[in-house]
């Protein structure tokens, strides 16, 4: 192999390096963007699984109104009584969480 040909292959190899070090540079990003949800997720999972499960065990029968009503109740003694703080998503998204869990079960 001549010089030529060796710097030839060694620019093209740098430069296909660049375009590899430029596109992970993108998913850096989006992996910190993932990391930072998952620990906010993980930090709801406690809150959210109390609420969603007396929701699913307890409410089923009754009003939406109602649900909604003995929910924000749930949060607030949650909230009260807890001896360290419970993390849990507003209660909108948890209304919406559980019907995607019933829809699921049956």
């Amino acid at each position: 192999m001549t010089l030529e040909e060796q710097v030839d292959l060694c620019e093209k190899k740098l430069d296909r390096a660049e375009k590899l070090i430029g596109g992970l540079g993108g998913e850096k990003d989006r992996w910190n963007s993932a990391a930072e949800s998952l620990s906010i997720t993980y930090n709801n999972l406690t809150g959210d699984v109390l609420i969603a499960s007396g929701s699913v065990a307890y409410l089923g029968a009754f009003t939406s109104a109602f649900r909604a009503d003995q929910t924000a109740a749930w949060v607030d003694q949650v909230r009260r009584c807890s001896a360290k703080p419970v993390n849990y998503k507003s209660t909108r998204n948890l209304a919406s969480a559980n019907r995607s869990c019933v829809s699921c079960v049956y």
